[in-house]
């Protein structure tokens, strides 16, 4: 703050009309009305017991802009008074900034958002560190970075914390959700805020089952869990774009014995690239995962309708081959007995289907195999790299299990080996 001196240390009886309050300067945002009028009708009563802060107002002359004290100036003016007492300090805009913080933020019924917001602008008019501003306000870096981290929640999550609803513990996993999506983490803030059976401490300890809570009580929300055996009909899904009615067609005439769609592991490797992926961690793995984009959805069903097409078209061209060969073969039997001639001894047709089948179990076992192969190749290059190095102590463990087997009656340096063979270590001997 400035070093400049005061030019007055004593407080003097200022008119209200001559204080001019400077919008977004109070850090406090929120004025309860019934704690106004009891401060109000103190006032009345008592007086103003403590003097506000003022500083000249360099742009109204014999004016002075508030710096501190702005509940004590608004009950002052229900109060009907015509002076108020205050102490006139000459400030520049970042020391009445420091001055107003200070006086407000070690105050008990600030509220979190409000001082966040305070912080915000100071940072903003002075260009200057979230370090050296808590050394200016004599305050933890800590607490200013935590407070700071409220103003990048969605504003309905915002208004809980302000209201006490929310701790402002919950910021961290709030601010988690809000990154991949914003409806859902205010569905959650919601959820806890109101819900009284859920404890704010479950943002923490299983943030997981609360997205799944709001995800199935809200089918409009567009969070899908990812469950590797559960199938998902086209309709079903939260889909956005323009290819929704194209996919909802093409899912309604696909064969009665089609399951649905399933989000494979290729699906939440693309849903977190994307950044549509919500993912929380248990014990070492990830234990709950969500995708929260309509349009990163509809992208993958309309993939995985174009591999089913695919598929369904070649089954039917194989079984189009097979019936024509079979047709084939009998027209042929049929031209014979029509000559009455004996038939041609020939080579047995060759069913398309089966030779169809026969590929695609040959190919599934070559993956079976090459699978099988890396594997194995796995295990022999873990088996290579953790392969001990032959030390001098390693080798004094290994010449001999006398140390772990061993009886009384045996000699000296003698394993159970040494004596069925009559054999003695070189240590025995």
């Amino acid at each position: 703050m400035s070093d400049q001196p005061t030019t007055a240390v004593q407080p003097q009886m200022i008119a209200l009309a001559r204080i001019n309050v400077a919008e977004g300067h109070n850090p406090r945002s929120a004025f309860e009305d019934a704690q106004l009028a009891e401060l109000a009708a103190s006032i009345a009563e008592h007086g103003v017991l403590s003097p506000i802060l003022v500083s000249p107002d360099e742009q109204a002359e014999g004016e002075f802009r508030l710096v501190a004290g702005e509940r004590r100036y608004r009950a002052a003016c229900d109060a009907a008074l015509v002076e108020i007492p205050a102490l006139v300090r000459q400030t520049e805009d970042g020391d009445a900034l420091d001055l107003a913080i200070t006086e407000n933020v070690h105050r008990v019924d600030l509220n979190p958002v409000d001082e966040a917001r305070a912080y915000a602008r100071q940072l903003k008019a002075n260009a200057t560190t979230q370090a050296k501003l808590a050394e200016r306000l004599k305050l933890n870096p800590r607490r200013v970075s935590e407070s700071l981290r409220l103003l990048r929640l969605p504003e309905a999550v915002q208004e809980h914390i302000a209201a006490g609803a929310l701790p402002t513990s919950s910021a961290k996993t709030l601010e988690k959700i809000a990154k991949v999506s914003e409806p859902v983490a205010c569905a959650v803030a919601q959820l806890v805020a109101t819900d009284e059976n859920t404890e704010p401490v479950a943002l923490e300890e299983r943030p997981g089952d609360l997205v799944r809570h709001v995800a199935a009580s809200d089918p409009e929300l567009v969070c899908v869990p990812v469950e590797i055996h559960t199938w998902w009909r086209a309709t079903d899904l939260p889909l956005a774009g323009d290819q929704v009615d194209e996919i909802t067609q093409r899912a309604a005439a696909l064969p009665d014995g089609w399951l649905g769609v399933r989000l494979a592991e290729d699906d939440v490797d693309a849903a977190r690239a994307y950044g549509c992926l919500l993912e929380f961690e248990a014990g070492g793995y990830w234990a709950s995962q969500f995708v929260c984009d309509g349009a990163f959805l509809a992208d993958r069903v309309r993939l995985m309708l174009d591999e089913l097409e695919r598929e369904i078209a070649e089954q039917e061209a194989a079984r189009q081959q097979a019936a024509g060969a079979r047709g084939a073969v009998a027209g042929a039997e049929d031209a014979d007995r029509a000559d009455g001639g004996v038939p041609v001894e020939t080579t047995a047709p060759v069913d398309a289907e089966a030779q169809a089948k026969q590929a695609a179990e040959a190919e599934r076992q070559e993956r079976i195999d090459a699978r099988g192969a890396n594997l194995q190749l796995g295990r022999q290059l873990a088996e290579k790299f953790h392969e001990p190095k032959l030390t001098k102590d390693v080798a004094r463990l290994l010449r001999c299990a006398c140390s772990i087997e061993r009886r009384p009656t045996w000699p000296r340096g003698a394993c159970a080996t040494c004596v069925r063979t009559g054999r003695q270590t070189s240590r025995a001997r």
